[in-house]
């Protein structure tokens, strides 16, 4: 019995790197990837389509100071891991790898 409860509580904070950001528009979206993308951090990022917004589910292994600076950009951020898993569930999947690179890539310009 001793033995589960340890696993279980080593499985409850196995995702305690996920973030959950979430834009109103495009525009907001497209300000905080180029942000990312300029830091030019390897993050694994997923992109995805609700109703009315964007989000951005950014992985991380260590605390990145740049991550608290997208909730200038985002209407609402959050590490908990029922809405991320409600987010990869119930919308609408635009970039399931490497979001961050692949949209920055093509929105980015160097000044």
């Amino acid at each position: 019995m001793t033995v589960n409860r340890v696993k279980q509580k080593n499985n409850r904070y196995k995702n305690d790197s996920d973030y959950l950001y979430i834009f109103e528009n495009s525009e907001a979206l497209t300000a905080a990837i180029c942000f990312l993308f300029k830091q030019r951090l390897s993050l694994k990022s997923a992109l995805y389509k609700a109703e009315k917004d964007y989000r951005l589910i950014i992985t991380s292994n260590n605390f990145k100071p740049c991550l608290l600076t997208l909730k200038e950009f985002a209407s609402y951020s959050s590490r908990n891991l029922f809405e991320i898993e409600l987010t990869k569930e119930h919308c609408k999947p635009l970039l399931r790898k490497n979001a961050i690179r692949v949209y920055g890539k093509y929105f980015f310009k160097e000044i």
